[in-house]
């Protein structure tokens, strides 16, 4: 497969699993990394290049927080902060 109908299907797959939104952005991201890693189409460091950026150190944290909340397990410092968990809860 060249690298262009590798990173074709690699795409099409993200697309479709940010679509389902049955994963977590993060897992999606990484996983589309990977992919385009273990195909050979950039290295490991162009893979994880952009992960460095500010935005998505925010995503990270937000996506950390939103799996906190609905696990359940409520950091008390957060919930009074924020006011989440009775909405959750509701």
């Amino acid at each position: 497969m060249t690298p262009i109908e590798s990173t074709a299907l690699v795409i099409v797959a993200t697309i479709v699993l940010f679509t389902w939104n049955r994963l977590p952005v993060v897992v999606v991201a990484i996983g589309a990394a990977l992919a385009l890693w273990a195909t050979g189409v950039v290295t490991l460091d162009q893979a994880f290049a952009g992960f460095g950026d500010r935005a998505v150190a925010v995503e990270l944290g937000r996506t950390r927080r939103a799996g906190v909340a609905v696990a359940g397990h409520y950091p008390s410092s957060a919930s009074r902060q924020t006011g989440q968990r009775p909405k959750i809860a509701r």
